[in-house]
């Protein structure tokens, strides 16, 4: 699977991450989002060191807070990432055409 589309998905994820559930269930979400997001991380760039592990359960929402503030964080990231990545390939397929067109 691309990046774009598993973007989208961890975009999809984290909007489901709603104000309504429970600490509990809120703090099993955001860590699956932030496993999710390391893993895209280490995809596009495996030379970066991966984030710290992630606390234990949490009981306080500030730590909820801090976490998901990581996560939009990091989405920032992967989007600079995926925007980056979709300019070189245009530049590659202009590339590819005037070769394609010289020969």
């Amino acid at each position: 699977m691309s990046a774009a589309p598993r973007l989208f998905a961890l975009a999809l994820s984290l909007s489901l991450v709603g104000a309504s559930a429970s600490a509990e269930d809120a703090d099993g979400r955001v860590t699956r989002l932030e496993r999710r997001s390391e893993t895209l991380l280490a995809q596009l760039f495996p030379r970066r060191e991966p984030a710290p592990t992630p606390p234990g359960p949490v009981g306080d929402p500030t730590e909820l807070t801090l976490r998901l503030d990581r996560l939009e964080a990091q989405m920032r990231q992967l989007t600079g990432a995926i925007e980056q990545l979709q300019f070189r390939n245009q530049q590659l397929e202009a590339q590819l055409r005037r070769m394609q067109e010289d020969v």
